[in-house]
Order: C-alpha cells, then sequence, then structure tokens
C-alpha cells in the first residue's frame, strides 16, 4: 500500500468518527507526505492548522496510522503552499465531498430539532473570555439533565452562546440520534404562544415544548414585560425539570438584571450553572481569526491577523465581518494582503468601532435601562443598593469613555461633589478586577452604548 492509498485509509477512518463540518474544514487540505520508521509527516496549508491538529486530531490520526503502520508514533506537520496540498489529495476529495453530503443527519423520525449542525465544540475557539462555559456545555452535553440543569450562558452579543447551545444540542445527538431536541429563540416562543391562543391551539403548544428531551432557549431576556408568557414558560420549566430533562438558556445578562422578569423566573434561571462569556482578548481573537481564514481556506499573513485582532476588540461577528470585507475586496480588486491594503480596506470599519457617538445622557439612559430602576433615581440622592451601584457605574463611564473631570460629572449628577465622583470610580475600577458579574455588567453597557451611536 502506497502512501496514497494509505492517507485515503486514514481519512476514510476520520470521515466516519468527526461531523461534516469538521472533516471538511480541516482534513480538506491535508496530506501524507512520508512515512519514516515511527515518524508520520503530514502536510497542512499553515501553522494554525498544524496546532489545531496536535490539540485535536493527533491521537485519531495516530490511532489511524497504526492500523497499517504499527510502528507511527510520531507525527511531524509540514507547511506546504495550499495548492500543493490540495493537488496532492484532491481524487480522494471528490470521492469524500460525495460521501459526506449523501450522509443523512441522525436525528429522531420525522422531528424537528432546528439544530445548526455547523456549530460543533470541535469549532469552537476557546480562551479565558469563554472557558468556564465551554467547560460547563461540555459536561451538559456527556450528562444532560444530570449534572446541570438548567444550565445559563449569559455574555454580550456576538460572542458565541448561540454556538455553544447548538453545539450541546448537536452532540447530545451524535450520542443519542432520537432524543428529542429542540432549539428555539426566546422571541419564537413568545410569539407562537400568542397564536395558540388567537387560534384555539395551547394543548399543540404545551405538547410541542413539554416533551421534549433537552430544550435549548436563546435570548431569554425577551420574556421581559411579558406576563401571560413568563407564567406560561414557568410551567415549561416545570414540566421538563421535574422529569430531569435539559434546559439550556441563553441571554444578554444575569437572570437578576432581567427587568421586569417574576422573581420565581429569576431563582429558577439561577439555580443550576450560571456561566459567562466576555470579550475575548488578543490571543483569542487572533485564534478566531486564523479558524476562519482556514475554514475558507485564505492563507492571511500573520500580521494582519494580529491587526485586525488589535483594533476590533467588540465580539466574534464584528471580527468575522471585517475578515470577509478583507478577503473580498482582495479578491475584486486582484490586491495582495498587505498591511497597507488591510489599514486602508478596514480603516471605515475600524473608526467606526473606535467612535463615541454617545453623551453623558445616554450613559445615564442605558444604565438605567439595563438595571430596570428610574433614571431620576440614579440622578438623587437614595443610598439604597440598587440605586448605589449603577450610579458609580455612571460616573466610571463618562469617566472612562468620555474623559470628562469629576467637577463636570458631579454637575450633571444632581450637583454632587467631585470626591464623591472620585470615590465611585475608584471603587468601580477596584472591584472591576476582582468582580466577574460587574465587569460583563459594564461591557453589556458598553455594547448597547456604542451600537445605538
Amino acid at each position: 500500500m502506497d502512501i496514497k492509498d494509505v492517507w485515503k485509509a486514514v481519512l476514510g477512518e476520520l470521515e466516519v468518527i468527526l461531523s461534516k463540518a469538521n472533516f471538511t474544514t480541516w482534513f480538506k487540505n491535508s496530506a501524507l507526505l512520508s512515512l519514516d520508521k515511527d515518524i508520520a509527516t503530514i502536510a497542512v496549508p499553515n501553522d494554525f492548522a498544524a496546532s489545531w491538529y496536535r490539540k485535536k486530531f493527533e491521537s485519531h490520526i495516530v490511532a489511524a496510522l497504526k492500523k497499517h503502520f504499527p510502528e507511527v508514533k510520531t507525527i511531524d506537520y509540514k507547511k506546504l503552499d495550499t495548492n500543493i496540498t490540495r493537488q496532492i489529495q484532491n481524487d480522494f476529495f471528490k470521492q469524500v465531498r460525495t460521501t459526506v453530503s449523501a450522509r443523512p443527519i441522525k436525528t429522531a423520525s420525522s422531528y424537528v430539532t432546528n439544530l445548526q449542525n455547523k456549530f460543533t465544540f470541535d469549532n469552537f475557539i476557546t480562551g479565558a473570555s469563554n472557558r468556564l462555559a465551554f467547560a460547563s456545555a461540555q459536561a451538559v452535553a456527556q450528562n444532560p439533565g444530570i449534572l446541570y440543569n438548567p444550565f445559563f450562558i449569559y455574555g454580550g452579543v456576538g460572542l458565541g452562546k448561540t454556538h455553544l447551545i447548538h453545539a450541546i444540542g448537536n452532540a447530545v445527538l451524535e450520542k443519542k440520534p432520537h432524543s428529542k431536541i429542540l432549539y428555539t429563540p426566546c422571541e419564537d416562543f413568545c410569539n407562537e404562544f400568542v397564536s395558540s391562543i388567537q387560534t384555539n391551539k395551547t394543548m399543540m403548544f404545551k405538547k410541542k415544548y413539554r416533551e421534549v428531551d433537552v430544550f435549548l432557549v436563546d435570548d431569554i431576556q425577551f420574556l421581559s414585560r411579558k406576563e401571560g408568557t413568563q407564567q406560561e414558560f414557568f410551567h415549561t420549566f416545570n414540566a421538563l425539570h421535574q422529569k430531569n430533562n435539559q434546559i439550556i438558556m441563553t441571554s444578554d445578562r444575569l437572570p437578576r438584571n432581567i427587568p421586569c422578569l417574576e422573581d420565581r423566573l429569576t431563582s429558577r434561571f439561577g439555580g443550576g450553572m450560571v456561566a459567562d462569556i466576555s470579550t475575548p482578548d488578543t490571543e483569542t481573537r487572533q485564534a478566531i481569526l486564523k479558524a476562519k481564514a482556514l475554514e475558507r481556506g485564505w492563507d492571511v499573513p500573520e500580521k494582519i491577523i494580529e491587526y485586525i485582532a488589535q483594533n476590533i476588540k467588540t465580539n466574534v461577528r464584528e471580527l468575522e465581518g471585517a475578515l470577509n470585507r478583507l478577503a473580498t475586496e482582495a479578491l475584486v480588486s486582484k490586491q495582495e494582503l498587505t498591511e497597507e491594503f488591510s489599514r486602508k480596506t478596514l480603516e471605515n470599519i475600524i473608526n467606526s468601532s473606535e467612535q463615541k457617538n454617545f453623551d453623558p445622557a445616554q450613559i445615564i439612559k442605558k444604565t438605567a435601562q439595563f438595571f430596570n430602576v428610574a433614571e431620576k433615581d440614579l440622578l438623587g440622592k437614595s443610598r439604597e443598593r440598587k440605586f448605589v451601584r449603577p450610579r458609580q457605574i455612571i460616573m466610571y463611564l463618562i469617566r472612562e469613555e468620555l474623559n470628562w473631570a469629576f467637577p463636570k460629572i458631579g454637575e450633571i449628577l444632581g450637583g454632587k461633589d467631585h470626591t464623591t465622583i472620585m470615590h465611585g470610580v475608584k471603587i468601580i475600577t477596584r472591584e472591576i478586577k476582582k468582580d466577574r458579574d460587574l465587569d460583563n455588567n459594564i461591557i453589556l453597557i458598553k455594547q448597547q452604548l456604542y451600537s445605538a451611536g
């Protein structure tokens, strides 16, 4: 058996083990270059692919190779031009594309899950900002309904919450193909409930949502101020929880910070595992960009990856949007991806992400809305904690984001002394370093300010 046939056999085994998305993404431009004693050398398109192989797939590759060459112990990775690796294994992937596309998705017969199979644990990039949520999600997928129930993930827009809950659903479905799994945006749940009342189909609605094994609800904050739907969701939650069926929710904030949410729901939402996803650090942003580029077959220089990661800090969607914009412009204009070209192409995107189109009045308004308190109470003199902490956050945001002087901030906050403002800013600056909830709340308010601007 020659090297080409060996690699065909290895890829055939990996195709069975891995999901369609992972197999085609990570092994499309790979090839076996040589087998020398106990070392196998594999061609990869770039350094990031080599790193990902080591972390995610090396044990599977070695196991598959050992079936043909038992002496193989070590894998070396060699970066080759994408065109070369594509040429080496192109014939095989013509066959693979046929078999992969024909493979049916394993689901319970005629049951609609609404899951997107492109979201998996394997293609979720982890870092300090999401490690707890990721580990908890994997634990839930391994033992649904047992370990963390409910499981509540919160964080800002575009940070990976939806990816994670789909990944949980897909992992459970892969392990137990006949499980009844249902993903729904909370807004759809609310609309469907109202429609069921109007059309006298409430029993069908209850049956649909109360007989699932795993219930995935995205953006649960949409229950805010919907009293009738909150009551229905409460009974749905109880019906599932009493049967130890898994409930997973996402939100842009902690349960206790969702405005006008019944106390009994707040306590239930926080009664299992609550994990946050915050803004990714520079290293994680770089890893995300590299993975997205590799997924699309783009060879983006390291310096360009660093430039995007250092200048776009808000969320993953904006990172991906910048990368797409850059690649499209380069393709259309037939330009090389140089630093100069990248700066020019992304200038408007980066400038708009940094531009502050808001003032203190909007900071006060957004903070009041976030904590569900009246603006007049934040501008008043009440020492109740529910007003003091949001008031200090306003002081901090005006100082940090707009760089206003302390006396000027005191004037717009009801004529407070500048020493009071200094004290408030100092408290938040200190607490934000050790209070993760506070840090996330401030990030979420800032995201609302920038998106509104």
